[in-house]
Formats: structure tokens, C-alpha cells, sequence
């Protein structure tokens, strides 16, 4: 029936709450209001959802349970480095690729040091790892992708050393940029003497 006022009421909303207290019946006799989840979840059917015309005859029940939220965060790269990026030459220094892709919505956000990664529609952000070709093949590194979403956090960890760009060791003639660390030389005791 049009426009009948139905009344929607809980014993418990475990924290939750409805944005209104009743409707009013459309043309096709449905009334609806919206519920937004408390923080945490609750056992399955937990909140049970009662509505009622003129207060007595009571219409319809619902059993809600809300599930806590979980995020799923996955970081990738390939073996390709980069002696360019957005089409400007790196010269003394190389990118590597990373995708960070999130598991939750489209407005979920992807936290990196230093910055934010906003993900698209499909939940991938991209970024890349610059560093000083002179380091590439001597430093290990770990890229922690973090996400968090209505309370829920996720993150994943990915360690490497960071790669020398292919065609920097192809010319037998010319020494690559990373020939010496720039940590240090071990004398074959186990004890660095030059540190510079």
C-alpha cells in the first residue's frame, strides 16, 4: 500500500544505527532506510530488524550480521629496470617498477614512505623505486605497501637487492656504475679498510 509510515525498530544495534526511525511507503508499497554498521562484527543474525505499520501489525523482520572488513594488499615488480623514467633519461640513476594492488574498493589508499599511492577502480596503484645506479647489485632493500580502510589495515613486504640495468654490463671496456661499493672494500679478512 502508498504511503504508509512503517516504523523500524531494534532491541540492538551492536553499535550500529539506521538513518531514520521509519519511511513512508512508495508507489509499490516499500518503505527502506539505510543502516550503517557498528566497528565491529557481530555473530551471525545478531541484530534483528523489525518493522511495523501504525506501531502494532508488525510487517517484516530482518536478521543483519556485519562481518569485520578485511583488506588484502599485494605488491609486484618485474626484472625490467629502467634507465628512463616518464621519458626523461635517469643517467645516474635507475627506476624499478612496483605495482601495489588493494583489495578493497576503489577509494582505498595505499601508503608508501614518504607518500600517499591513491589506487584506481581495480584497486592497483603504481610507483617506481628510484636509486643511484652506483648501488644497484650492493644494497638490499624492503618496499612496505600498507592499506587502511574503515579500521581495517593491511600490508605486504617485498625485499631485493636493487638490480643493474642490463646493457650497463654488456661493453667488456667500460667499468659498470656499480664496480666499487660505495659501502666499503673487504680485504679478505672480513673487515673493511676503505670506508669512503
Amino acid at each position: 500500500m502508498k504511503n504508509r509510515t512503517v516504523e523500524f525498530r531494534s532491541d540492538d544495534l551492536k553499535g550500529g544505527q539506521l538513518d531514520r526511525a521509519w519511511a513512508v511507503t512508495n508507489a509499490e508499497g516499500l518503505a527502506t532506510v539505510a543502516f550503517t554498521a557498528g566497528t565491529y562484527a557481530t555473530e551471525a543474525d545478531d541484530i534483528e530488524l523489525v518493522a511495523r505499520v501504525g506501531g502494532v501489525v508488525r510487517v517484516g523482520c530482518i536478521h543483519l550480521t556485519v562481518v569485520e572488513r578485511v583488506l588484502n594488499v599485494t605488491r609486484g615488480t618485474s626484472n625490467k629496470v629502467l634507465g628512463k623514467t616518464l621519458g626523461k633519461m635517469l643517467g645516474t640513476q635507475y627506476a624499478l617498477p612496483f605495482v601495489v594492488q588493494v583489495a578493497v574498493g576503489d577509494e582505498s589508499l595505499a601508503t608508501l614512505v614518504g607518500g600517499v599511492l591513491e589506487t584506481d577502480r581495480n584497486g592497483s596503484g603504481y610507483f617506481e623505486m628510484l636509486y643511484p645506479a652506483s648501488n644497484a647489485d650492493w644494497a638490499y632493500v624492503e618496499v612496505t605497501a600498507r592499506a587502511r580502510d574503515l579500521g581495517a589495515e593491511a600490508e605486504d613486504s617485498f625485499r631485493t637487492t636493487l638490480p643493474i640495468l642490463a646493457s650497463d654490463m654488456q661493453d667488456a671496456e667500460v667499468l659498470p656504475p656499480n664496480a666499487c661499493s660505495p659501502y666499503g672494500t673487504d680485504t679478505g679478512t672480513g673487515a673493511c679498510s676503505n670506508t669512503n
